[in-house]
């Protein structure tokens, strides 16, 4: 390996005898290239998440009363459908019971 490619650190500390160790000068770069990059990554993911969940929630909030109408609509109809389908029931019920011209035997209920 060239000189120039390796770095040279010598660690001291009290009461141990002095460390050297040696390091490539490149692999130090990539990390100083690399951490500052892959951090302005991190937030500009951050921000777009923020960003999309943010325009949802408006969007949401801007249909909100839309789909409430929508919904009042459609519970008003079911209930008008099921107030003439009681009435409907309670008169062919009292028409069944209370028609003396039709009689039943026990053999026409079991068909």
């Amino acid at each position: 390996m060239n000189i120039q490619d390796e770095l040279s650190l010598i660690l001291n500390q009290k009461g141990r005898p002095p460390r050297y160790f040696k390091l490539n000068r490149r692999k130090p770069k990539t990390l100083l290239v690399l951490l500052p990059l892959s951090i302005i990554i991190l937030f500009f993911s951050v921000g777009v998440i923020i960003f999309y969940f943010s325009t949802l929630k408006m969007k949401f909030a801007l249909e909100k009363p839309q789909l409430i109408k929508q919904f009042e609509i459609e519970k008003n109809n079911l209930e008008k459908n099921i107030s003439v389908l009681e009435i409907k029931n309670k008169r062919l019920s009292q028409d069944l019971i209370f028609n003396d011209g039709l009689a039943f035997s026990g053999s026409q209920f079991i068909r």
